[in-house]
Protein backbone atom coordinates (compact mmCIF):
# COMPACT_ATOMS: atom_id res chain seq x y z
CA UNK A 1 0.00 0.00 0.00
CA UNK A 2 2.82 2.38 0.85
CA UNK A 3 4.53 1.65 -2.48
CA UNK A 4 1.32 2.39 -4.39
CA UNK A 5 0.74 5.64 -2.51
CA UNK A 6 4.32 6.81 -3.05
CA UNK A 7 4.29 5.82 -6.72
CA UNK A 8 1.06 7.70 -7.43
CA UNK A 9 2.42 10.77 -5.63
CA UNK A 10 5.65 10.54 -7.67
CA UNK A 11 3.77 10.29 -10.98
CA UNK A 12 1.72 13.37 -10.08
CA UNK A 13 4.87 15.32 -9.22
CA UNK A 14 6.66 14.58 -12.49
CA UNK A 15 3.45 15.12 -14.51
CA UNK A 16 3.29 18.78 -13.52
CA UNK A 17 6.98 19.36 -14.39
CA UNK A 18 6.73 17.43 -17.68
CA UNK A 19 3.75 19.54 -18.75
CA UNK A 20 5.72 22.71 -17.96
CA UNK A 21 8.51 21.53 -20.26
CA UNK A 22 6.01 20.65 -23.00
CA UNK A 23 4.32 24.05 -22.96
CA UNK A 24 7.20 26.39 -22.10
CA UNK A 25 10.23 24.75 -23.74
CA UNK A 26 8.84 22.61 -26.55
CA UNK A 27 5.88 24.92 -27.32
CA UNK A 28 3.61 21.90 -27.73
CA UNK A 29 -0.17 22.26 -27.28
CA UNK A 30 -0.27 18.94 -25.44
CA UNK A 31 -0.61 17.94 -21.81
CA UNK A 32 -0.03 14.48 -20.44
CA UNK A 33 -1.35 12.52 -17.49
CA UNK A 34 -0.74 9.06 -16.02
CA UNK A 35 -3.21 6.44 -14.89
CA UNK A 36 -1.80 4.07 -12.30
CA UNK A 37 -3.01 0.49 -11.92
CA UNK A 38 -1.77 -0.61 -8.51
CA UNK A 39 0.66 -3.41 -7.97
CA UNK A 40 -0.33 -6.31 -5.70
CA UNK A 41 1.56 -8.71 -3.47
CA UNK A 42 0.33 -12.19 -2.51
CA UNK A 43 -3.23 -11.28 -3.45
CA UNK A 44 -6.11 -13.30 -1.96
CA UNK A 45 -8.00 -14.90 -4.87
CA UNK A 46 -10.77 -17.52 -4.44
CA UNK A 47 -9.81 -18.01 -0.83
CA UNK A 48 -6.09 -18.59 -1.52
CA UNK A 49 -2.97 -16.41 -1.75
CA UNK A 50 -1.32 -16.36 -5.19
CA UNK A 51 2.21 -15.93 -3.74
CA UNK A 52 3.02 -13.48 -6.57
CA UNK A 53 4.05 -9.86 -6.90
CA UNK A 54 2.14 -8.33 -9.81
CA UNK A 55 3.88 -5.24 -11.16
CA UNK A 56 1.88 -2.03 -11.60
CA UNK A 57 0.64 -0.83 -14.98
CA UNK A 58 1.17 2.82 -15.93
CA UNK A 59 -0.91 4.26 -18.77
CA UNK A 60 0.02 7.50 -20.52
CA UNK A 61 -2.77 9.73 -21.81
CA UNK A 62 -2.30 12.94 -23.80
CA UNK A 63 -4.76 15.80 -24.18
CA UNK A 64 -4.69 18.16 -27.15
CA UNK A 65 -5.09 21.77 -26.00
CA UNK A 66 -7.35 22.90 -28.83
CA UNK A 67 -10.47 24.96 -28.18
CA UNK A 68 -12.03 23.54 -31.37
CA UNK A 69 -12.11 20.03 -29.90
CA UNK A 70 -14.54 18.72 -27.31
CA UNK A 71 -13.35 16.76 -24.26
CA UNK A 72 -13.65 13.35 -25.91
CA UNK A 73 -11.99 14.39 -29.16
CA UNK A 74 -9.04 16.06 -27.43
CA UNK A 75 -8.16 13.03 -25.27
CA UNK A 76 -5.69 10.55 -26.78
CA UNK A 77 -5.62 7.17 -25.06
CA UNK A 78 -3.47 5.55 -27.76
CA UNK A 79 -0.81 8.22 -27.97
CA UNK A 80 1.64 6.18 -30.04
CA UNK A 81 -0.86 5.62 -32.86
CA UNK A 82 -1.99 9.26 -33.15
CA UNK A 83 1.10 11.46 -32.63
CA UNK A 84 4.10 11.61 -34.94
CA UNK A 85 7.59 10.64 -33.83
CA UNK A 86 8.69 14.22 -33.15
CA UNK A 87 5.81 14.85 -30.72
CA UNK A 88 6.33 11.46 -29.07
CA UNK A 89 10.01 12.31 -28.63
CA UNK A 90 9.06 15.68 -27.12
CA UNK A 91 6.80 13.92 -24.61
CA UNK A 92 9.46 11.33 -23.78
CA UNK A 93 12.11 14.02 -23.29
CA UNK A 94 9.79 16.13 -21.14
CA UNK A 95 9.15 13.11 -18.89
CA UNK A 96 12.87 12.26 -18.75
CA UNK A 97 13.75 15.85 -17.80
CA UNK A 98 11.05 15.91 -15.15
CA UNK A 99 12.55 12.71 -13.68
CA UNK A 100 16.04 14.24 -13.74
CA UNK A 101 14.76 17.30 -11.92
CA UNK A 102 13.01 15.19 -9.30
CA UNK A 103 16.04 12.93 -8.75
CA UNK A 104 18.54 15.76 -8.45
CA UNK A 105 20.82 15.38 -5.43
CA UNK A 106 23.40 18.11 -4.94
CA UNK A 107 26.07 15.92 -3.37
CA UNK A 108 26.07 13.05 -5.88
CA UNK A 109 28.15 12.91 -9.09
CA UNK A 110 25.99 13.51 -12.15
CA UNK A 111 26.60 12.42 -15.77
CA UNK A 112 24.12 13.03 -18.57
CA UNK A 113 24.67 11.01 -21.78
CA UNK A 114 22.65 11.96 -24.86
CA UNK A 115 23.09 9.21 -27.45
CA UNK A 116 21.55 10.35 -30.77
CA UNK A 117 18.65 11.49 -28.65
CA UNK A 118 17.59 14.42 -30.81
CA UNK A 119 17.67 12.96 -34.33
CA UNK A 120 13.90 12.36 -34.43
CA UNK A 121 13.10 15.94 -33.44
CA UNK A 122 12.58 18.81 -35.85
CA UNK A 123 15.09 21.66 -35.72
CA UNK A 124 12.93 23.82 -33.45
CA UNK A 125 12.67 21.13 -30.81
CA UNK A 126 16.34 20.20 -31.19
CA UNK A 127 17.18 23.77 -30.26
CA UNK A 128 14.72 23.64 -27.36
CA UNK A 129 16.46 20.54 -25.95
CA UNK A 130 19.93 22.02 -26.51
CA UNK A 131 18.80 25.17 -24.70
CA UNK A 132 17.56 23.12 -21.75
CA UNK A 133 20.75 21.05 -21.62
CA UNK A 134 23.07 24.06 -21.76
CA UNK A 135 21.00 26.34 -19.52
CA UNK A 136 19.88 23.86 -16.87
CA UNK A 137 22.38 20.98 -16.79
CA UNK A 138 25.80 22.33 -17.78
CA UNK A 139 26.67 23.59 -14.32
CA UNK A 140 25.74 20.41 -12.46
CA UNK A 141 26.27 17.55 -14.93
CA UNK A 142 29.08 16.23 -17.04
CA UNK A 143 27.37 16.08 -20.42
CA UNK A 144 28.32 13.66 -23.18
CA UNK A 145 26.77 13.99 -26.66
CA UNK A 146 27.14 10.91 -28.87
CA UNK A 147 26.02 10.68 -32.49
CA UNK A 148 26.78 8.73 -35.65
CA UNK A 149 25.25 11.50 -37.78
CA UNK A 150 27.90 13.91 -39.11
CA UNK A 151 25.41 16.68 -39.92
CA UNK A 152 23.89 16.50 -36.46
CA UNK A 153 27.40 16.50 -34.98
CA UNK A 154 28.08 19.78 -36.80
CA UNK A 155 24.69 21.19 -35.70
CA UNK A 156 25.34 20.49 -32.02
CA UNK A 157 28.91 21.75 -32.23
CA UNK A 158 27.76 24.96 -33.92
CA UNK A 159 25.09 25.47 -31.28
CA UNK A 160 27.58 24.93 -28.44
CA UNK A 161 30.03 27.37 -30.06
CA UNK A 162 27.32 30.03 -30.40
CA UNK A 163 26.10 29.51 -26.84
CA UNK A 164 29.52 30.01 -25.28
CA UNK A 165 30.45 32.83 -27.70
CA UNK A 166 27.34 34.73 -26.58
CA UNK A 167 28.26 33.98 -22.98
CA UNK A 168 31.70 35.56 -23.49
CA UNK A 169 30.32 38.40 -25.63
CA UNK A 170 28.05 39.44 -22.74
CA UNK A 171 31.21 40.30 -20.75
CA UNK A 172 32.23 42.81 -23.44
CA UNK A 173 34.66 40.61 -25.39
CA UNK A 174 34.68 41.51 -29.11
CA UNK A 175 37.60 39.47 -30.52
CA UNK A 176 35.99 37.00 -32.96
CA UNK A 177 38.76 34.41 -32.70
CA UNK A 178 38.42 34.36 -28.89
CA UNK A 179 34.63 34.15 -29.20
CA UNK A 180 34.87 31.26 -31.69
CA UNK A 181 37.26 29.28 -29.50
CA UNK A 182 35.68 29.98 -26.09
CA UNK A 183 33.69 26.72 -26.17
CA UNK A 184 36.98 24.81 -25.77
CA UNK A 185 37.15 26.05 -22.17
CA UNK A 186 34.06 23.92 -21.49
CA UNK A 187 34.04 21.01 -23.97
CA UNK A 188 36.24 18.36 -25.53
CA UNK A 189 35.26 17.25 -29.03
CA UNK A 190 36.30 13.87 -30.44
CA UNK A 191 35.75 11.83 -33.58
CA UNK A 192 35.65 8.03 -33.48
CA UNK A 193 36.52 5.89 -36.50
CA UNK A 194 37.01 2.24 -37.32
CA UNK A 195 40.45 1.28 -38.59
CA UNK A 196 42.13 -1.98 -39.55
CA UNK A 197 45.40 -3.49 -38.39
CA UNK A 198 47.69 -5.37 -40.84
CA UNK A 199 45.98 -8.61 -39.81
CA UNK A 200 42.57 -7.07 -40.73
CA UNK A 201 41.53 -6.81 -37.09
CA UNK A 202 39.15 -3.87 -36.60
CA UNK A 203 40.18 -1.32 -33.99
CA UNK A 204 38.66 2.00 -32.91
CA UNK A 205 40.55 5.24 -33.51
CA UNK A 206 39.72 8.27 -31.37
CA UNK A 207 41.07 11.66 -32.35
CA UNK A 208 40.39 15.17 -31.14
CA UNK A 209 38.18 17.07 -33.56
CA UNK A 210 39.88 19.78 -35.61
CA UNK A 211 38.19 22.49 -37.64
CA UNK A 212 38.92 22.78 -41.35
CA UNK A 213 41.07 25.81 -40.61
CA UNK A 214 43.11 23.89 -38.02
CA UNK A 215 43.63 21.07 -40.52
CA UNK A 216 44.64 23.55 -43.23
CA UNK A 217 47.23 25.11 -40.90
CA UNK A 218 48.50 21.65 -39.98
CA UNK A 219 49.06 20.67 -43.63
CA UNK A 220 50.64 24.06 -44.32
CA UNK A 221 53.03 24.32 -41.35
CA UNK A 222 53.77 20.85 -40.01
CA UNK A 223 57.16 19.78 -41.40
CA UNK A 224 56.23 16.08 -41.06
CA UNK A 225 53.04 16.29 -43.09
CA UNK A 226 53.14 19.27 -45.47
CA UNK A 227 50.52 18.73 -48.15
CA UNK A 228 49.47 21.89 -50.00
CA UNK A 229 46.65 20.14 -51.85
CA UNK A 230 45.15 18.95 -48.54
CA UNK A 231 45.76 22.43 -47.11
CA UNK A 232 43.95 24.06 -50.05
CA UNK A 233 40.95 21.75 -49.78
CA UNK A 234 40.59 22.35 -46.05
CA UNK A 235 41.13 26.09 -46.47
CA UNK A 236 38.36 26.11 -49.06
CA UNK A 237 36.04 24.37 -46.58
CA UNK A 238 37.06 26.85 -43.85
CA UNK A 239 36.12 29.75 -46.13
CA UNK A 240 32.77 28.12 -46.93
CA UNK A 241 32.07 27.74 -43.20
CA UNK A 242 32.93 31.40 -42.63
CA UNK A 243 30.72 32.70 -45.44
CA UNK A 244 27.75 30.51 -44.46
CA UNK A 245 27.85 31.98 -40.98
CA UNK A 246 28.74 35.55 -42.01
CA UNK A 247 26.41 36.31 -44.93
CA UNK A 248 22.98 37.60 -43.76
CA UNK A 249 20.00 35.40 -44.55
CA UNK A 250 18.44 37.83 -47.02
CA UNK A 251 21.44 37.35 -49.35
CA UNK A 252 20.94 33.58 -49.25
CA UNK A 253 17.77 33.53 -51.38
CA UNK A 254 17.02 32.41 -54.93
CA UNK A 255 15.46 34.43 -57.76
CA UNK A 256 11.96 33.84 -56.33
CA UNK A 257 13.08 35.12 -52.90
CA UNK A 258 12.90 31.62 -51.41
CA UNK A 259 15.55 30.77 -48.81
CA UNK A 260 18.44 28.60 -50.03
CA UNK A 261 19.95 25.92 -47.84
CA UNK A 262 23.29 27.60 -47.13
CA UNK A 263 24.96 24.21 -46.68
CA UNK A 264 24.23 23.45 -50.34
CA UNK A 265 26.27 26.46 -51.55
CA UNK A 266 29.91 25.99 -52.51
CA UNK A 267 32.63 28.62 -52.40
CA UNK A 268 31.96 30.33 -55.74
CA UNK A 269 28.27 31.23 -55.14
CA UNK A 270 29.07 32.08 -51.52
CA UNK A 271 31.70 34.61 -52.63
CA UNK A 272 29.23 36.06 -55.16
CA UNK A 273 26.59 36.52 -52.46
CA UNK A 274 29.10 38.01 -50.05
CA UNK A 275 30.14 40.53 -52.73
CA UNK A 276 26.48 41.56 -53.08
CA UNK A 277 26.28 41.90 -49.29
CA UNK A 278 29.45 44.03 -49.16
CA UNK A 279 28.19 46.23 -52.00
CA UNK A 280 24.84 46.70 -50.22
CA UNK A 281 26.53 47.70 -46.96
CA UNK A 282 29.31 49.75 -48.56
CA UNK A 283 32.29 47.56 -47.66
CA UNK A 284 35.27 47.37 -50.02
CA UNK A 285 35.13 44.10 -52.02
CA UNK A 286 38.85 43.93 -52.90
CA UNK A 287 39.57 41.10 -50.41
CA UNK A 288 36.69 39.06 -51.82
CA UNK A 289 37.96 39.65 -55.35
CA UNK A 290 41.36 38.25 -54.31
CA UNK A 291 39.76 35.17 -52.72
CA UNK A 292 37.84 34.61 -55.94
CA UNK A 293 41.07 34.72 -57.96
CA UNK A 294 42.76 32.23 -55.63
CA UNK A 295 39.68 29.99 -55.58
CA UNK A 296 40.43 28.38 -58.94
CA UNK A 297 44.22 28.42 -58.70
CA UNK A 298 44.89 27.33 -55.12
CA UNK A 299 41.62 26.21 -53.57
CA UNK A 300 40.01 24.17 -56.32
CA UNK A 301 39.46 20.58 -55.20
CA UNK A 302 40.53 19.36 -58.64
CA UNK A 303 43.64 21.57 -58.78
CA UNK A 304 46.57 19.92 -60.61
CA UNK A 305 49.17 22.39 -59.40
CA UNK A 306 52.60 21.18 -58.39
CA UNK A 307 51.86 20.85 -54.66
CA UNK A 308 55.37 21.96 -53.74
CA UNK A 309 55.58 25.11 -55.90
CA UNK A 310 56.40 28.34 -54.10
CA UNK A 311 53.70 30.15 -56.09
CA UNK A 312 51.06 27.78 -54.76
CA UNK A 313 52.38 28.24 -51.23
CA UNK A 314 52.28 32.04 -51.54
CA UNK A 315 48.61 32.04 -52.59
CA UNK A 316 47.68 29.72 -49.74
CA UNK A 317 49.54 32.01 -47.31
CA UNK A 318 47.68 35.06 -48.63
CA UNK A 319 44.36 33.22 -48.41
CA UNK A 320 45.01 32.52 -44.72
CA UNK A 321 45.68 36.24 -44.24
CA UNK A 322 42.48 37.23 -46.08
CA UNK A 323 40.38 34.82 -43.98
CA UNK A 324 41.83 36.25 -40.76
CA UNK A 325 41.08 39.75 -42.07
CA UNK A 326 37.49 38.86 -43.01
CA UNK A 327 36.95 37.59 -39.48
CA UNK A 328 37.58 41.10 -38.16
CA UNK A 329 34.57 42.53 -40.03
CA UNK A 330 31.62 43.14 -37.72
CA UNK A 331 27.87 42.68 -38.16
CA UNK A 332 26.18 42.49 -34.77
CA UNK A 333 22.51 42.40 -33.85
CA UNK A 334 21.61 45.62 -32.06
CA UNK A 335 17.90 44.85 -32.30
CA UNK A 336 16.68 41.28 -32.71
CA UNK A 337 13.75 40.37 -34.93
CA UNK A 338 10.38 40.83 -33.15
CA UNK A 339 11.89 43.10 -30.47
CA UNK A 340 9.52 46.03 -29.86
CA UNK A 341 10.72 49.54 -30.72
CA UNK A 342 8.99 52.91 -30.50
CA UNK A 343 9.05 56.44 -31.87
CA UNK A 344 6.93 59.57 -31.51
CA UNK A 345 5.68 62.07 -34.07
CA UNK A 346 4.41 65.61 -33.45
CA UNK A 347 1.94 67.33 -35.73
CA UNK A 348 2.30 71.00 -36.67
CA UNK A 349 -0.55 71.82 -34.28
CA UNK A 350 1.36 70.27 -31.36
CA UNK A 351 -0.41 66.93 -31.03
CA UNK A 352 1.78 63.94 -30.18
CA UNK A 353 1.48 60.45 -31.65
CA UNK A 354 3.42 57.37 -30.48
CA UNK A 355 4.05 54.17 -32.39
CA UNK A 356 5.19 50.78 -31.09
CA UNK A 357 6.42 48.45 -33.83
CA UNK A 358 8.70 45.49 -34.35
CA UNK A 359 11.10 44.73 -37.20
CA UNK A 360 10.66 41.20 -38.51
CA UNK A 361 14.39 40.95 -39.23
CA UNK A 362 17.41 41.96 -37.16
CA UNK A 363 18.78 45.50 -37.19
CA UNK A 364 22.54 45.13 -37.60
CA UNK A 365 25.47 47.35 -36.72
CA UNK A 366 28.42 47.12 -39.13
CA UNK A 367 32.15 47.82 -38.90
CA UNK A 368 34.66 47.41 -41.73
CA UNK A 369 38.13 45.97 -41.14
CA UNK A 370 39.92 49.29 -41.27
CA UNK A 371 41.78 51.17 -38.55
CA UNK A 372 39.90 54.38 -39.38
CA UNK A 373 36.48 52.74 -39.87
CA UNK A 374 33.47 53.86 -37.81
CA UNK A 375 30.53 51.59 -36.94
CA UNK A 376 27.26 52.32 -38.75
CA UNK A 377 23.74 51.15 -39.49
CA UNK A 378 23.24 50.47 -43.19
CA UNK A 379 20.67 52.88 -44.65
CA UNK A 380 19.93 50.38 -47.45
CA UNK A 381 19.04 47.42 -45.18
CA UNK A 382 15.47 46.39 -45.97
CA UNK A 383 13.05 44.35 -43.88
CA UNK A 384 9.35 43.99 -42.97
CA UNK A 385 7.84 45.91 -40.04
CA UNK A 386 4.64 45.27 -38.11
CA UNK A 387 2.84 47.67 -35.79
CA UNK A 388 2.07 46.64 -32.22
CA UNK A 389 0.00 49.68 -31.26
CA UNK A 390 -0.54 53.37 -31.93
CA UNK A 391 -1.37 56.04 -29.33
CA UNK A 392 -2.44 59.64 -29.75
CA UNK A 393 -3.54 62.28 -27.24
CA UNK A 394 -7.06 60.86 -27.20
CA UNK A 395 -6.04 57.30 -26.40
CA UNK A 396 -4.99 54.08 -28.08
CA UNK A 397 -6.28 53.34 -31.57
CA UNK A 398 -5.59 50.52 -34.03
CA UNK A 399 -3.01 51.24 -36.72
CA UNK A 400 -2.95 48.36 -39.18
CA UNK A 401 -0.06 49.41 -41.38
CA UNK A 402 2.37 46.61 -42.25
CA UNK A 403 5.35 47.65 -44.35
CA UNK A 404 7.17 45.07 -46.46
CA UNK A 405 10.76 45.18 -47.72
CA UNK A 406 11.54 48.77 -46.76
CA UNK A 407 14.50 50.57 -45.24
CA UNK A 408 14.09 52.04 -41.77
CA UNK A 409 13.82 55.53 -43.28
CA UNK A 410 11.22 54.40 -45.82
CA UNK A 411 9.23 52.76 -43.04
CA UNK A 412 9.37 55.93 -40.92
CA UNK A 413 8.40 58.12 -43.91
CA UNK A 414 5.49 55.88 -44.96
CA UNK A 415 4.22 55.80 -41.38
CA UNK A 416 4.08 59.60 -41.24
CA UNK A 417 2.49 59.73 -44.71
CA UNK A 418 -0.27 57.40 -43.45
CA UNK A 419 -0.64 59.41 -40.24
CA UNK A 420 -0.99 62.70 -42.10
CA UNK A 421 -3.77 61.21 -44.23
CA UNK A 422 -5.66 60.21 -41.09
CA UNK A 423 -5.24 63.44 -39.09
CA UNK A 424 -5.47 65.81 -42.09
CA UNK A 425 -2.44 67.92 -41.13
CA UNK A 426 1.33 67.87 -41.66
CA UNK A 427 3.75 66.42 -39.11
CA UNK A 428 7.32 67.21 -38.08
CA UNK A 429 9.81 64.85 -39.73
CA UNK A 430 13.11 64.21 -37.97
CA UNK A 431 16.29 63.69 -40.01
CA UNK A 432 18.20 61.27 -37.74
CA UNK A 433 15.95 58.21 -37.45
CA UNK A 434 18.60 56.36 -35.41
CA UNK A 435 18.16 58.95 -32.68
CA UNK A 436 14.36 59.03 -32.52
CA UNK A 437 13.70 55.27 -32.79
CA UNK A 438 14.15 53.79 -29.34
CA UNK A 439 13.77 50.61 -27.32
CA UNK A 440 10.96 50.27 -24.79
CA UNK A 441 13.57 51.15 -22.14
CA UNK A 442 14.19 54.47 -23.91
CA UNK A 443 17.58 53.87 -25.53
CA UNK A 444 18.00 55.21 -29.06
CA UNK A 445 19.56 53.09 -31.79
CA UNK A 446 22.58 55.39 -31.61
CA UNK A 447 22.91 54.67 -27.88
CA UNK A 448 22.80 50.93 -28.56
CA UNK A 449 26.08 51.07 -30.48
CA UNK A 450 28.66 49.09 -28.52
CA UNK A 451 31.68 50.08 -30.61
Amino acid sequence: NQLNEDFEFYLNSITETANEYLSEKFKESIQISFEYEKCTYNLLTNGARNRKTIAPEIYLTATLLDSNLDENSSKLDRVHTFLNEAKLSSIALAIRMAILKDKFVTESPKILILDDLLLSLDMGNREAVLNIVLDEYCKDYQIIFLTHDKIFFQTVLSYIKTYHANELRSTGELNKNLLDEHFRDHWKVYELYESSLPDSKKVPVIMEHQSHLQKALHYFNNSDSIDYNACGNNLRAALEEFFRDFIPKKFLRDGNNNPIDKNSLTLNPLIERCILFFQNVGFDTKHLDRVNRYRERALNQTSHYNPHSNYFKKELQETFEILNLLKTYRKDKMVKADEILKFSVNSNSGKSYSFNFKPLDDILLYLESNSSAVSFYCNDDKRTYGFVDFTDTSGTQPFNLVTNNKTLLEFYTETIDELEKNIKEPCVRETDIYEIIRTLEGKSLNELKTY
